[in-house]
């Protein structure tokens, strides 16, 4: 059976920019105000959603060499993708400080393959991909009254990363698709959003 590729996201698929921010403002808030490694934990985990548009058992699976201060270049390295792939994903400045920081202060006795995210102990291991759904549903439900799912930052990454100028391709290898068709949702989508709001929605993100 060939796969069907859908034409464009609904509305409920993606998160516009005011609920982007308030989803940032909310985990930046609960970590500046409560600052213990859960609450960072939680920042990390939807800012590096957002911003690189991957998914969660890929998250999951990032090591600590993965990392830029590791390898040397502002991006993280993919290692372990859908069907075992292998890709790597420019992030802004923002995103690399703050990965740096969350080593530093919570992840520095460990070796450059032990993993970025553990459970609530780091006796427990690497973090459980249902463990990021339920953080991410419970996020959603307090910043914004929705249900919020991991996937759906997914989508919101790339619809930013699409709207502000990155083709096609380069979004395409940004999110690991293996046929560009599944890619074109994002197009499609985005055919409606001029480009410097989308712009503007990635500066707010920043700086937010």
């Amino acid at each position: 059976m060939k796969p069907r590729y859908r034409n464009t996201l609904n509305a409920d698929q993606w998160l516009t920019r005011e609920q982007l921010k308030a989803v940032l403002a909310y985990v930046r808030k609960r970590a500046t105000d409560r600052p213990v490694r859960l609450t960072a934990t939680d920042r990390l985990i939807v800012e590096t959603l957002v911003y690189t548009g991957i998914r969660r058992q890929e998250l999951c699976n990032l090591d600590l060499q993965d990392l830029p201060m590791h390898h040397g270049h502002p991006a993280i390295q993919v290692r372990h993708g859908k069907r075992g792939s292998f890709r790597t994903i420019p992030i802004p400045k923002a995103l690399a400080e703050l990965l740096w920081l969350y080593v530093k202060q919570w992840r520095c006795d460990d070796g450059p393959k032990a993993p970025l995210f553990v459970g609530r102990s780091p006796d427990y291991g690497r973090l459980k991909a249902k463990v990021v759904y339920q953080k991410i549903v419970r996020i959603g439900r307090r910043a914004l009254g929705i249900h919020l799912h991991p996937h759906v930052l997914r989508h919101s990454s790339a619809m930013v990363n699409y709207g502000c100028g990155r083709n096609i391709h380069s979004t395409k290898e940004m999110l690991g698709h293996r046929d560009i068709r599944t890619t074109l949702i994002y197009l499609r989508t985005t055919e409606g959003i001029e480009a410097a709001i989308a712009n503007e929605m990635w500066d707010a993100l920043e700086t937010g």
